[in-house]
């Protein structure tokens, strides 16, 4: 039975408004999967900078009492493993970003329009800042540049960290060239979007 309220995937990626709301799914998808991790039904983390800040000495994750909260006591204390609700979610989350990236460089190309130059950079950005995040915390993690075939099983980046590390800065570079400027401190606009101030 076709499907009722749904564009068909293959008559989607065609126009500049096709390309925005692609953009905007992909803000969102950011937003719920980077800026913030939902346990027992509520936003209460955001998996990245809880990875990479609580086993550092000068934090500590309080609690009503010891035990209590801990998924970020665990972290705190160096008693974690790849399972740890915080890891889990920064990997898990980190590629589902990526995915909703390859969406858009995947099926939109370059030269078509202005709209779409910039919407495939901001996307590339956001790509390379996710794998940038992945190879901080997991060395060299898959590079994952192309919505992957079932089939398909990436194992780690065959470059090593410093070459995926490379790649990133290589992606912000080219794809700058097509991205808006953030006007001035007071630019609201330019503070909710990927900018060249942001890929530099």
């Amino acid at each position: 039975i076709p499907q009722k309220g749904v564009i068909p995937m293959e008559s989607f990626y065609q126009t500049d408004e096709d390309a925005e709301s692609a953009m905007t799914s992909l803000y969102e998808r950011f937003l719920q999967q980077m800026a913030t991790c939902r346990v027992i039904g509520t936003m209460i983390y955001t998996p990245w900078v809880f990875a990479f800040n609580l086993p550092g000495d000068d934090i500590y994750a309080a609690c009503k009492s010891y035990g209590d909260n801990d998924f970020q006591g665990s972290i705190d204390e160096f008693r974690f493993d790849a399972s740890a609700d915080i890891i889990s979610c920064l990997y898990q989350h980190s590629y589902n970003v990526i995915y909703g990236c390859n969406l858009i460089t995947d099926h939109f190309k370059y030269g078509e329009s202005a709209t779409k130059d910039r919407v495939i950079s901001e996307a590339r950005i956001l790509r390379a800042w996710c794998h940038m995040i992945l190879a901080i915390g997991f060395n060299d993690p898959p590079l994952v540049d192309h919505v992957l075939a079932g089939d398909e099983k990436p194992s780690n980046y065959e470059g090593g960290h410093k070459g995926l590390l490379e790649w990133c800065a290589q992606e912000c570079e080219e794809a700058a060239q097509y991205l808006r400027e953030r006007s001035s401190t007071s630019d609201k606009d330019g503070a909710v979007v990927v900018t060249k101030g942001f890929a530099y």
